[in-house]
């Protein structure tokens, strides 16, 4: 059951808690193998499963927000690099009048050739 559940790339981050008869060491095991992220045995005391499916819920959320963190601070890296870049471009053309915006011009056609991030390849 849990094999068809993780195949769904939408439910592979879904967490799983096996709750069992079976106090076997191996069943625990596979299970935890087979992608759960607990294992209940049988009697089940409810406040206690109710407390694990609060603590993975809280690490599952935590999990999303940094996720989330991690996103957002490689964006703003990608962003203030390409800045960067441009600002050389823009200091490199302000030095050197002859060229009358070469780098930028040279840029712009590494970008518009294919290259999606704008870098010109080395001749």
């Amino acid at each position: 059951m849990i094999n068809a559940l993780k195949q769904e790339p939408k439910n592979t981050s879904i967490p799983v808690i096996f709750v069992t008869a079976s106090g076997d060491i191996a069943d625990e095991q596979r299970g935890v193998e087979l992608g759960a992220i607990d294992y209940i045995s049988k009697p089940i005391s409810p406040p206690i499963v109710l407390a694990r499916m609060r603590t993975h819920l809280a690490l599952y959320d935590q999990k999303r927000e940094l996720e989330e963190k991690v996103r957002e601070c490689t964006q703003n890296l990608t962003e203030t690099r390409l800045e960067i870049i441009k600002r050389f471009g823009r200091a490199a053309e302000f030095r050197d009048n002859e060229t009358d915006m070469h780098v930028i011009r040279m840029s712009h056609f590494g970008k518009s050739s294919g290259n999606a991030k704008g870098v010109v390849p080395k001749a």
